[in-house]
Order: structure tokens, then C-alpha cells, then sequence
């Protein structure tokens, strides 16, 4: 009988055994399958990042290729929207007049003051005026100014009810080759 349970405790050792080894063979084989997933998710997303900086890479290229193009609208834009600094005062100070008349409306002064942009060869020029009237006339001023063959920013709108109609304060920005 002694033998019999020794031999029945030798059995009962190795399955113990063998389910530690089959553990240890099932903990490496998880180990491995989720190791294996990890690495094809990260593959995955090293696929999406470089098609993402292939597609800004093909933008670049875009750009630097209309360059050219762009560098021509600029010089355009220079030569045909903003006036030369030397006649530019009289002319946007006649201009500005000149759509307030065609509104309909009293214009009172015109005051400007002037800041270099060398490095682009501009003069910035911060504009105020006041112009007086009824609503209809106040909006085509401003229609006016959208229209102008001259640049104009339009920064700040204030507007007063007066006695003789509705006063509009515009502090506008235009520049001025120089």
C-alpha cells in the first residue's frame, strides 16, 4: 500500500508538473500573440502617419510650385492696388471725397498718420474720417470703399445719431508703396 501511494504522489507531481509546464506554455503564447498585436497596431499606425507626411509632402511641393504665380499676383496687387507714397495722400484723401459725394453724404476731415514697412517696401496708413447722412447713404459709403479701386481696411465703425442724421466714425488702414 505504501508503494501504491508513493507511486500515486510521483503521479500526481509530474500532471502538476506538466499543468505548471502547459501554465508557462499558455503565459508565453498570450506573451507573444499580444506582443505580436502590439507590433502590427504600431505598424498600422507608422502606415498612417506616413501617408499623412506623404500628403504634406505633396502639398509642399504644390506650393513651392505655384510660387512663381503667387509672386506675380503679389507684384499685381502692388502695382495696381496700392498707390506710390509720392501721390498717394492727395489721391485717397480725393477718393475718399470723392465716395462720399457719390453717397450722398457730408464728409468732415480726413487725418492719417504713417508708419514704414521697409522690409516690404509699404507705408502703412491709418486713416480716420467722419461722414454724415441717413442710413441708406451711410451704407453705400461703405459699399464705396468695398469697390474702390484703392486698398482700404476697414478696422473700427462707430456710429452717433446727430441732429442732422447719423454720423459714422471710420478708422480704415491702406498702404502706399514707397
Amino acid at each position: 500500500m505504501a508503494e501504491q501511494a508513493q507511486t500515486r504522489k510521483r503521479w500526481i507531481r509530474w500532471g502538476i508538473v506538466a499543468l505548471l509546464a502547459l501554465d508557462v506554455l499558455l503565459l508565453i503564447t498570450a506573451w507573444r500573440i499580444g506582443r505580436e498585436k502590439d507590433l502590427t497596431d504600431a505598424l498600422e499606425r507608422l502606415r498612417i502617419q506616413h501617408g499623412l507626411l506623404a500628403a504634406d509632402v505633396g502639398r509642399a511641393r504644390d506650393i513651392r510650385n505655384r510660387l512663381p504665380d503667387v509672386r506675380l499676383q503679389g507684384q499685381r496687387f502692388y502695382k495696381d492696388y496700392l498707390r506710390s507714397a509720392a501721390g498717394g495722400y492727395p489721391a485717397m484723401v480725393a477718393d475718399l471725397s470723392q465716395i462720399a459725394q457719390k453717397s450722398g453724404l457730408r464728409a468732415s476731415t480726413v487725418s492719417y498718420k504713417q508708419k514704414e514697412i521697409s522690409q516690404h517696401g509699404l507705408v502703412e496708413i491709418d486713416v480716420s474720417t467722419t461722414v454724415e447722412g441717413d442710413y441708406q447713404n451711410l451704407v453705400r459709403f461703405i459699399n464705396g470703399l468695398e469697390r474702390s479701386k484703392n486698398f482700404y481696411l476697414l478696422r473700427d465703425v462707430a456710429l452717433v445719431s446727430g441732429a442732422s442724421g447719423l454720423k459714422l466714425t471710420l478708422e480704415l488702414r491702406t498702404y502706399f508703396r514707397s
